[in-house]
């Protein structure tokens, strides 16, 4: 299955969740600052705004026993924004076009959001019409 990569997405190998964070997956779910979580067997996803609120995501998730980076690779979590794609060099996960994530060899024939998703909905959809308003927009980079 994938989970839906919309805006600037935290994106978590769930075995990594289970192994080692403090309470497994109900704390971790708890714990999520917003109601952007999405999940499936494999993969968990928290999605921002700014790239400010994902560092700090981040560095909270990092206090609590995952690794982001380790020899310049993603390790437990890898930071992927819809338009740019994976932030690191990630050898579990992968994007698409509509941005979704899964884990590289896993099935990615469903999608886990959290909301119905439609294209209607899609942020793609809505960064396209403000660029036709206004060209030279664009998020601020991580």
């Amino acid at each position: 299955m994938a989970v839906l990569i919309e805006a600037i997405s935290v994106v978590v190998k769930r075995s990594s969740v289970d192994e080692k964070f403090n309470g497994g997956w109900q704390a971790f779910a708890d714990d999520v600052p917003n109601d952007t979580l999405c999940a499936d067997d494999e993969i968990v996803r928290v999605g921002f705004m700014s790239p400010a609120d994902v560092e700090s995501y981040v560095q909270h998730l990092e206090s609590l026993g995952l690794t982001y980076v380790r020899d310049n690779m993603a390790q437990d979590m890898v930071v992927v924004d819809q338009q740019r794609g994976l932030a690191i060099s990630c050898d579990w996960a992968e994007t698409g076009r509509i941005s979704f994530g899964w884990i590289i060899g896993q099935d990615n024939h469903g999608m886990s959001s959290e909301r119905q998703y439609t294209r209607y909905h899609d942020l793609s959809r809505w960064l396209a019409i403000r660029r036709i308003i206004e060209p030279d927009f664009c998020f601020r980079p991580i």
